[in-house]
C-alpha cells in the first residue's frame, strides 16, 4: 500500500468510526448534555490513551520544543472553545441553524492551512472543500435551506461560524504538532488538556463531576469510540495535509445520512443525499 492509499484508508476509517460514534451519541444519550459527555468520554480518552502514551515515550524518540507545546496548547484550547461556542449559539438559535453553519471548517482549513503553515496543493483541494461544505450544510438544514445562511448576522449563527474557525484552527494547529511527534502522544496530551478544562467548567456549572458515569456501558463504548477516531483522525493527519484529511472525513456524514435512513426512518432523506453527494464529489476532487 503506498503513502497516497495509506492516508486515504485511515481517513476513510476515522469517518466509519465517526459515524458510529455519532449514530449512538444521538441514540444513546438523548438525556445528557454535550459539556457532560464531552466531560466524560475525555476522562475515558484520557484513560484508554495512557499507557499507549507510556508504551510511545519509552519506545520513540520525541523531541519536545516550545513550538510543539504552543501547537498542542492551541489545539487543545481551540477544541474547548469550539464546544463553548457551539453550546452557547444553541442557546442563541435552532440546531437546524447552527449546525449548517458549523460545516464551513474544511472550507476554512483549507484557506488557513497554506496561510499558518506554507502548505501547498491543488485548487481541487479547494473545490473538494467546498463542494463537502455545501453537502454538509444541505444534509444537516432544515426544508428551507436558506433559513441559516439568512440569519448569519445573528449572535447564534455567528457564534456557529465561530465554532467552524475554532475546529479549523484545532486542525491546522493538529498537523503542525503531529508531523513532529507521534500522533498517539499528541492525541493523549489533547484529551487531557480537554478533561482538565470541561471538568473545570462542569464544576462551575453543577458544582460536582459525574464519576459514577465513567462506568456505564454506554459511556464506556463512546469513549472507547471517540479515541479510536480521534487516534485515527490525527493519524491521517500525520500523513498528509488536513485540507484533505477534514474533507474525506466528511464521508461521516454520508454515513450518518444513510444510517438515518435505513435504521431509524428519519425524514428528508432525499434531500440529505443529494448533500451527500456533494460530499462524495469533495472528496474525489480532494483526492
Amino acid at each position: 500500500m503506498t503513502l497516497v492509499d495509506l492516508w486515504v484508508a485511515v481517513a476513510l476509517a476515522g469517518a466509519v468510526v465517526q459515524a458510529g460514534y455519532e449514530t449512538l451519541q444521538k441514540h444513546l444519550t438523548a438525556d445528557v448534555d454535550a459539556l457532560r459527555l464531552s466531560y466524560v468520554t475525555s476522562i475515558l480518552g484520557s484513560l484508554l490513551l495512557f499507557p499507549v502514551a507510556l508504551w510511545v515515550l519509552s519506545t520513540q524518540p520525541v523531541s519536545v520544543t516550545l513550538t510543539v507545546v504552543a501547537g498542542t496548547l492551541v489545539a487543545g484550547v481551540a477544541n474547548v472553545l469550539a464546544l463553548y461556542a457551539f453550546l452557547t449559539a444553541l442557546t442563541q438559535a435552532d440546531l437546524s441553524v447552527v449546525s449548517p453553519l458549523r460545516q464551513s471548517t474544511p472550507l476554512l482549513v483549507a484557506v488557513l492551512e497554506p496561510l499558518v503553515l506554507a502548505t501547498a496543493f491543488g485548487p481541487s483541494v479547494i473545490l473538494g472543500a467546498f463542494a463537502a461544505t455545501l453537502g454538509g450544510y444541505v444534509i444537516l438544514a432544515d426544508e428551507s435551506l436558506s433559513s441559516p445562511l439568512a440569519r448569519v448576522t445573528e449572535p447564534g449563527p455567528l457564534l456557529a461560524l465561530g465554532t467552524a474557525g475554532l475546529y479549523a484552527v484545532a486542525s491546522v494547529a493538529a498537523r503542525f504538532v503531529v508531523v513532529r511527534v507521534p500522533s498517539l502522544l499528541f492525541t493523549f496530551l489533547l484529551y487531557v488538556q480537554m478533561a482538565l478544562a470541561f471538568g473545570v467548567l462542569l464544576r462551575r456549572r453543577d458544582g460536582t463531576l459525574p464519576t459514577r458515569a465513567l462506568g456505564q456501558r454506554r459511556f464506556l463504548a463512546l469513549g472507547a469510540m471517540t479515541t479510536l477516531r480521534s487516534v485515527l483522525i490525527f493519524a491521517a493527519f500525520a500523513l498528509v495535509a488536513a485540507a484533505k484529511a477534514t474533507v474525506v472525513l466528511r464521508v461521516s456524514l454520508v454515513l450518518t445520512v444513510l444510517a438515518g435512513g435505513a435504521l431509524f426512518g428519519e425524514q428528508g432523506v432525499g434531500r440529505r443525499l443529494v448533500g451527500a453527494g456533494l460530499v462524495m464529489v469533495g472528496v474525489w476532487l480532494a483526492l
